[in-house]
């Protein structure tokens, strides 16, 4: 009796985590992805459905779970290092890291869930992807300014680092709204550039702040290495690279579907990057911030620097609604003409 009753729960998990998949083929070109033949789920359905979907297996469970799980430690990290912290006066700067990063798991977890649903689902939901990813890159630029900046460059760029990093992780945001909009599947590689470079550079931009740092730890034993930065680096380029290059996938078209997929990887690297930049920033808070005399963060400032993103997004996404429902109807055309 126990046996028939255990076949009977197995058999009840196998039907939950079990959803009807479909080939690459018989979705619309607007989902497929490079290398990734099975595993599509299907369009048109109800939210329910996509929702439910995120406890069901598909070639989207594990870069739903890869971002669902950082935003449920990002949480736990943040009451971690706020618990932890000795000054308060970077509370606000520890706080702003944190909604970025919770901001960017958040939409990227709703962006891989409810993608497939309709054309206008996939870019709006895209959109607040792009969104949540310029939040964590202005985030990140606050972090490393008041936490890891180089004391050389602290006051030099103190006037003006908050409106130049607002503008960049606007720019990024639009950079990458505006190249989903302009390019069609299969997407060419220029595509990813313009998602990498404008990032990218801003990452190059904030953080030569902390590579001066190596330079003078050389030069002077006595002074703290910034080497807790280093693992920071190692995982973004990793993430990069399976970002721009779709690898395993695109050399073995089919084998890695659910499991194994470049995007997954870069989810896992970028999500390790983050909790480390918590570690190196309360690293950082009792070692370098000291050196950092007569120079504290102004909750005030910060806030106004988030909100100043905020209203340049979302009067962004305003003005490219248009945009946006243009490309649902030339595509809506193309697939007509493509099953014909």
């Amino acid at each position: 009796m126990a046996y028939c009753e255990i076949l009977k729960l197995i058999k009840g998990m196998l039907v939950l985590i079990h959803i009807p998949t479909v080939t690459v083929d018989k979705v619309s070109i607007t989902y497929a992805e490079p290398g990734v033949l099975y595993g599509y789920r299907l369009e048109y359905q109800t939210v329910i459905y996509y929702f439910k979907s995120i406890f069901q297996f598909h070639n989207e469970t594990v870069n739903i779970w890869t971002h669902l799980m950082p935003f449920c430690f990002v949480f736990l990290k943040t009451y971690s290092v706020i618990n932890t912290l000795e000054d308060a006066t970077y509370f606000s700067v520890l706080l702003c890291f944190a909604f970025g990063s919770i901001m960017y798991t958040l939409f990227s977890v709703l962006a891989h869930t409810l993608h497939s649903k309709s054309p206008t689902y996939h870019y709006t939901c895209y959109t607040l992807d792009y969104m949540g990813i310029g939040y964590y890159a202005l985030g990140a630029c606050i972090l490393v300014y008041y936490c890891s900046c180089h004391e050389r460059y602290y006051a030099m760029l103190e006037n003006c680092f908050l409106p130049v990093v607002v503008v960049m992780s606007w720019f990024g945001f639009l950079c990458c709204t505006v190249s989903k909009l302009h390019y069609r599947r299969p997407y060419p590689f220029k595509r990813k550039l313009w998602s990498i470079c404008s990032l990218g550079f801003q990452c190059v931009i904030v953080y030569f702040v902390v590579i001066a740092r190596y330079y003078d730890s050389l030069m002077d034993n006595t002074i703290l290495s910034p080497n807790h930065h280093t693992l920071i680096f190692v995982y973004f380029l990793v993430s990069v690279l399976f970002f721009s290059s779709h690898i395993p996938e695109k050399f073995y078209p089919g084998k890695f579907d659910f499991i194994g997929q470049g995007h997954q990887i870069f989810h896992i690297m970028v999500s390790l990057g983050t909790l480390e930049q918590f570690n190196a920033a309360m690293i950082d808070i009792r070692y370098q911030t000291p050196l950092l005399t007569n120079h504290k963060p102004h909750a005030d400032q910060i806030l106004l620097a988030m909100l100043t993103y905020t209203v340049l997004v979302l009067t962004t996404i305003y003005f490219l609604r248009p945009t946006i429902q243009n490309r649902v109807k030339e595509d809506s055309k193309l697939e007509q003409m493509r099953k014909k």
